[in-house]
């Protein structure tokens, strides 16, 4: 949350902004906007192409995954364990334990 400091000489207000900070891009040389250590501005926007073959069900998942990434990166973690589990089972694995679905299909 940015911090805003205000001084009045009876006719006019003025607004002093502290912990907000702009920066360049060095590679596209875009205009970022920060509040503290977080970026607000450009909206971080994460395109990666899913496969045409995944079940419907399974890529309502993946697409809310990466819809929240940049607002809340272990949400989307979350969504993508949930993902992966789904995905697992569609594979043939029992879908009970994450981790012995991906060591058989590792093995296989």
């Amino acid at each position: 949350m940015p911090f805003v400091f205000s001084e009045t000489d009876g006719i006019t207000t003025r607004s002093r902004f502290d912990n907000i900070h702009f920066s360049v891009c060095q590679n596209c040389e875009n205009i970022a906007i920060w509040i503290h250590d977080k970026i607000i501005y450009p909206d971080s926007e994460i395109v990666i192409t899913r496969n045409p073959d995944m079940p419907p069900h399974i890529m309502k998942i993946y697409d809310e995954a990466l819809s929240i990434v940049s607002k809340s990166p272990k949400g989307s973690a979350a969504l993508l364990r949930l993902f992966i589990q789904h995905l697992c089972k569609e594979l043939g694995e029992p879908g009970k334990d994450i981790n012995s679905d991906i060591a058989s299909l590792v093995k296989k």
